[in-house]
């Protein structure tokens, strides 16, 4: 690494998991049990491994039972009633949160069982809000995956994002301000969305 390093007290963490898995029935997937504990747990695991002291979940479908499953959890908590509406909806509520002296934001989707520490680490390591391609985003074998590290000067255009898609649209327009990492395994890029998804492990 060069001295532009970052360290991993200098940003901050959004779990996204205030969706309502429709695809997944009745269940909501975030609670299902997968691999011995709550899906949501792998994910918040996994960056609160790789150092990240400020994490914060945005919660909306089913919040209090959400709270209820990370009490043990050093997280805090940022609740978007507007869930319904989209993504977009809780990247917004949960950006106003983020601590304005944090030089970065992770935004971490909250199915995603396969996620580790070293995956948050190496995005870490990668990120220089600084520099020409300023926005880390992990791949594997050529997909973009998540979850992706975005610096503060993107924030105002993260929150003014509509719809379901989050900031993906913003990636297609800022292509050339991405920094890929590459990760030798699937865990970057697998979520689970059915019950058939859940039943395989992903």
């Amino acid at each position: 690494m060069s001295e532009r390093e970052t360290t991993a007290e200098q940003i901050g963490a959004l779990v996204l998991a205030a969706g309502e898995s429709r695809r997944m029935g009745a269940e909501n997937k975030l609670l299902a049990s997968l691999g011995g504990k709550p899906m949501l747990h792998h994910a918040v695991d996994a960056v609160l491994g790789a150092g990240i002291v400020r994490v914060g979940v945005v919660t909306g479908y089913q919040a209090e039972r959400i709270r209820e499953c990370l009490a043990d959890h050093a997280v805090e908590f940022c609740h978007n009633a507007a869930y319904s509406e989209g993504l977009s909806t809780s990247l917004a509520a949960g950006l106003a949160w983020v601590a304005p002296e944090l030089q970065g934001v992770l935004v971490c989707l909250g199915d995603m069982p396969g996620l580790r520490s070293e995956h948050v680490r190496g995005l870490i390591e990668n990120f220089d809000p600084r520099g020409a391609a300023p926005i880390c985003v992990p791949r594997y074998q050529g997909l973009r995956g998540n979850p992706v590290l975005w610096p503060r000067d993107y924030f105002e255009e993260m929150c003014g994002l509509e719809g379901d898609q989050g900031a993906r649209q913003l990636l297609v327009r800022h292509a050339q301000r991405i920094q890929y990492v590459d990760f030798e395994d699937e865990g970057v890029i697998r979520d689970i969305d059915t019950p058939e998804d859940l039943a395989g492990g992903g």
